[in-house]
């Protein structure tokens, strides 16, 4: 998930809201490889996915990088989201001079602007 695939139509009343393109999502079947809707414990501690498949690495959450996770990485994209949206800036930047591992152990140690 990612800011830019959020929609928003009509007057700010009344509107709607759309999450979009899903090319890259992945798809986790109910009951399997041990994860289980019904059990909050299980489905936190759901850590499957193994490949990164992200086009925006600003958004990547640490397990992600780290090439174990679920789910419940899309709460941290959302906290990503929530950041730009109150502070008009992305909560991880990928600066000219940043590598992508000195980006990513950034983004592992949480490591992000708090004077916005």
């Amino acid at each position: 998930m990612k800011f830019e695939n959020i929609l928003i139509n009509g007057d700010i009343d009344k509107c709607e809201i759309k999450i979009t393109d899903f090319s890259l999502s992945a798809l986790i079947r109910l009951d399997e490889n041990g994860y289980d809707s019904t059990d909050s414990e299980k489905r936190k501690k759901y850590t499957q996915l193994t490949d990164i498949c992200c086009s925006t690495k600003e958004y990547l959450a640490p397990e992600i990088i780290k090439k174990q996770y679920g789910p419940q990485v899309d709460v941290w994209a959302i906290g990503c989201i929530l950041y730009e949206m109150l502070t008009t800036s992305k909560a991880f930047i990928c600066d000219d001079e940043d590598t992508q591992e000195t980006f990513y152990k950034r983004i592992c140690k949480g490591k992000y602007d708090t004077n916005k």
